[in-house]
């Protein structure tokens, strides 16, 4: 029997056990292996070391060098449990909560899968995006809207527009005109956007 640590990963990649997403994304990918190819201009480092080269929120032990497996997400959230993603209180099959609804207030517990390998300090600090504090706590919008945690696929995405694992939620990020909603890369911890998000016009809105 293999040892836990070497179980492989993404078995569910190509079965069609997903059939819909729980966030409305503006790039739709239902297939897991796609979401996690190391050639995609973003993803959680679970094929492969990441891509972004600096990450400040970063937790010890993590380093951007990690692997990471399926279950350090998915898993239950009885730590005195049976491991494994078999059942959990929380959406999505996840240890800890993770909140996708619009307009939720920032928190240690809304946000708490994310925090477990992220600083909370860090991100609100902005210290890899200057309004990070802005958007999460001022403007209550949470990670989902502009994150996908799993990946944006290479043959529906780009290192220009979805770097960092953007890829929109389209109920609450709209169109600005007739422009689709996008983020553009314009180096360490710059981008610009091109969007209508609660009801704020960017054309472009640019960071720093």
């Amino acid at each position: 029997m293999a040892h836990i640590d070497e179980e492989p990963q993404l078995v569910h990649a190509d079965n069609g056990v997903i059939t819909n997403l729980p966030v409305t994304r503006q790039i739709i990918q239902l297939n897991t292996r796609l979401e996690f190819d190391p050639a995609n201009p973003s993803y959680h480092p679970v094929e492969s070391a990441g891509v972004n080269p600096d990450v400040p929120s970063l937790l010890p032990p993590n380093t951007i060098s990690s692997i990471i497996f399926c279950r350090d997400c998915h898993n239950t959230d009885d730590p005195n449990g049976p491991q494994g993603p078999h059942g959990s209180g929380f959406d999505f099959l996840l240890e800890r909560n993770y909140e996708t609804l619009d307009n939720s207030a920032e928190s240690s517990f809304n946000y708490a899968i994310c925090y477990k390998c992220h600083s909370r300090q860090s991100i609100l600090a902005n210290q890899s995006f200057s309004e990070h504090n802005k958007h999460i706590v001022d403007e209550r919008t949470p990670c989902s809207v502009c994150h996908d945690p799993h990946g944006v696929n290479n043959l529906q995405g780009n290192t220009f527009n979805n770097s960092h694992l953007i890829n929109f939620d389209i109920t609450v990020v709209r169109p600005v005109g007739q422009i689709d909603p996008r983020f553009e890369d314009r180096g360490r911890f710059a981008g610009q956007c091109f969007l209508t998000c609660h009801g704020a016009v960017h054309n472009p809105e640019s960071y720093p």
